[in-house]
């Protein structure tokens, strides 16, 4: 595979002999749709608990829902906030592994059983990474949320984890097929 240039982002020889590097970047227009999404729910929130503050227990409810919330989106969307000003990618494809900046985590292509595009409804598009031993990957991701979350992927959807396209600047279904090149051709 020669180097190539994916949907605007940086592809490079690395300085060994036939390393082959593609490079994909956080989309800007994605993380300030996620960042007024997540102000609208703090508002919308705290409103509710603000009108039902005659009702104790409503106010608890809709605080700690929040609060729950917050605590699952908050810190991912704060990484990829730190990666999108450090001008990190979000994924980097090279020839030993796959570098998933966004759920920080790096794959080597003979770990990886599957990859394939899932739609769960009209908006929700991502891609599907099946991994041929989930365990031995689970046991590798420090974060517990994470691995939970590994672990309700596989049993609900029935894959390890997904990447969600929408968060990098690139063409989705170019970045499908790049992953399945790299990964046939790597395995």
């Amino acid at each position: 595979m020669k180097p190539r240039d994916v949907s605007g982002n940086n592809t490079k020889n690395a300085g060994k002999m036939n390393q082959t590097i593609v490079s994909y970047y956080f989309s800007r227009n994605t993380l300030i749709v996620f960042a007024v999404f997540l102000i609208a729910i703090l508002f919308l929130f705290s409103f509710l608990a603000i009108i039902f503050s005659k009702f104790i227990w409503i106010t608890i409810l809709f605080l700690s829902v929040l609060s729950m919330l917050l605590f699952i989106l908050i810190p991912p969307f704060i990484k990829s906030i730190i990666s999108f000003n450090a001008n990190q990618p979000a994924l980097i494809l090279s020839n030993e592994n796959l570098t998933d900046n966004i759920n920080h985590r790096i794959l080597k292509w003979s770990e990886i059983k599957k990859i394939s595009n899932y739609k769960s409804s009209k908006s929700a598009n991502f891609i599907a990474i099946n991994v041929n031993n989930p365990k031995l990957v689970a046991q590798k991701v420090k974060n517990p949320m994470q691995r939970f979350k590994m672990t309700l992927n596989k049993l609900i959807y029935g894959f390890s984890f997904s990447i969600q396209p929408n968060i990098i600047k690139c063409n989705n279904t170019e970045l499908l097929n790049t992953l399945n090149e790299f990964h046939t051709k790597y395995k």
